[in-house]
């Protein structure tokens, strides 16, 4: 599994029209080369009026052969351009993480670390 982790810094007042376009141009289009939205965040937790509020989408991609077919698709496809092109004047600055995960080493003593509801402990 890959993840793509989109930190977008929203210009105030245009947090819901931002998360539409997302939602409404750009998940159907991505959609179609394997990409799939895994959910949405903000921060902080509630949209600021008087300065940029950070929208965080995280998609999934099932492999890294599909991370590179998505990549060299949507760089090409006009629907992609004219996405990022529309919502650029909503953003104050944007930033794209590509991540994959890894396993949570076990402790010296044979601990294994757990999350659970936020909090962590060991076993």
């Amino acid at each position: 599994m890959i993840h793509v982790l989109d930190q977008l810094s929203v210009r105030p007042g245009h947090l819901a029209t931002v998360r539409a376009r997302i939602v409404d141009d750009y998940r159907p289009v991505v959609a179609d080369l394997g990409v799939r939205l895994a959910g949405f965040w903000t921060a902080p937790p509630v949209e600021l009026l008087d300065d940029p509020t950070d929208l965080v989408a995280l998609w999934e991609l099932d492999d890294v052969g599909t991370y590179w077919k998505f990549k060299q698709a949507a760089a090409r496809d006009p629907r992609v351009l004219a996405f990022w092109d529309g919502i650029g004047p909503m953003l104050a600055g944007r930033r794209r993480r590509i991540m994959a995960p890894v396993a949570v080493p076990s402790s010296a003593d044979g601990d294994t670390a757990a999350v659970t509801d936020g909090e962590v402990s060991s076993r």
